[in-house]
């Protein structure tokens, strides 16, 4: 076996390991697993806090012009790691609540198109009126979509795995 294949071996067979034991805990354990992510990042934001008020102090040249941006920095950042640990239940209803507003407005935007356009008058007033009942019912059940986007990064992550995993085997087999 020659050096690129015990190379392309060594650093892509662990990463799609990893994907698929990743995407079957996401299909799996779906919501919590979601919650488990944004506590990790806002331990990363805390983390990342510590380290740049760690810079300020141990840097050789401690311009007090820095400390103006560096604690507040600090601050914002350990604040947003905190409120995703201990509020990661509604840091995960948000985003979807935020995608149905943004569809409610956009399916508002084609019913005000339709009013206007007299070519397309039918096609963008059904779109618009499916984008906002659409909008409407992700506003209404926020934790429906989450889950769901759980379910497909995780099918996403092991179809990815496989075949990561499949290229490896066929390229391994072409070489030798």
């Amino acid at each position: 076996m020659n050096d690129l294949m015990r190379h392309l071996l060594r650093k892509k067979i662990v990463p799609a390991v990893l994907s698929i034991l990743f995407g079957a805990v996401l299909i799996i354990a779906g919501r919590e697993a979601l919650d488990l992510m944004v506590k990790v990042a806002g331990w990363f934001l805390i983390a990342g806090a510590v380290g740049l008020v760690a810079l300020y102090f141990f840097r050789p040249d401690r311009d007090p012009s820095n400390a103006a941006i560096t604690w507040p920095m600090a601050g914002m950042t350990a604040l947003a790691g905190f409120v995703l640990i201990h509020f990661a239940d509604a840091v995960v209803d948000f985003f979807p609540i935020l995608m149905g507003v943004s569809l409610v407005l956009n399916g508002l935007s084609n019913l005000a198109e339709a009013a206007v356009d007299r070519e397309n008058r039918i096609l963008s007033g059904v779109i618009g009126v499916l984008v906002v009942i659409f909008g409407l019912l992700i506003v209404a059940r926020p934790g429906v979509l989450a889950s769901a986007m759980v379910i497909y990064m995780g099918i996403f992550l092991v179809l990815s795995g496989i075949m990561d995993l499949w290229l490896l085997h066929t390229v391994k087999r072409e070489l030798l």
